[in-house]
């Protein structure tokens, strides 16, 4: 369960529909084989949670509620579970404050858990908080200065405070890293 699970992860990292429908057959698979184990049950409930926002289609929402429900059950203290609920409230439903709550709680459990911190930071740029935007990029930075990824969430933030040249700085950084 837990090989399917990194399968199931590696895919819907990749942040594409394609990615996104494997990740969730794998989490799906990986729940099957061990239906104890919490974390497929947050990851399935992530990628019905983006998914049903992109659509957007209640019923995946309700679904990915269900997933964190589930998984809850079996872990309580889940940093995943935590970012997925965050996710939820976030992407799905637009609540702010709860996708707030439970990005801290998730980075209060883990406080090397980039992707909650990545959350956290496109919520505060959703609601034009650039300064704590960038304190967690930063922050996320220390821990893996070698993120492409996070030097192009550093990019946008600078874009997004009309910061042109600082932007320009930080994206070059990103294609030094990774030029494609």
């Amino acid at each position: 369960a837990y090989n399917i699970y990194l399968k199931a992860r590696f895919n819907h990292l990749r942040w594409d529909r394609h990615g996104i429908q494997k990740a969730i057959e794998l989490y799906t698979q990986a729940i099957k084989l061990d239906a104890a184990y919490a974390d497929p049950y947050f990851g399935l409930a992530y990628c019905f949670a983006m998914t049903g926002s992109w659509r957007p289609e209640p019923e995946l929402l309700a679904l990915a509620q269900q997933h964190i429900d589930d998984g809850f059950k079996l872990d309580d203290q889940s940093a995943l579970g935590f970012y997925a609920q965050a996710t939820l409230s976030f992407w799905g439903h637009w609540d702010f404050q709860k996708a707030q709550e439970n990005y801290i709680k998730a980075i209060r459990l883990n406080p090397k858990y980039t992707e909650a911190e990545e959350g956290l930071i496109e919520l505060y740029m959703a609601v034009g908080d650039f300064d704590n935007a960038l304190k967690h990029v930063n922050q996320i930075l220390t821990i893996n200065p070698l993120s492409t990824n996070h030097f192009f969430t550093k990019a946008n933030i600078f874009y997004l405070k009309h910061d042109f040249k600082q932007a320009e700085l930080v994206i070059d950084q990103a294609l030094l890293l990774s030029p494609n």
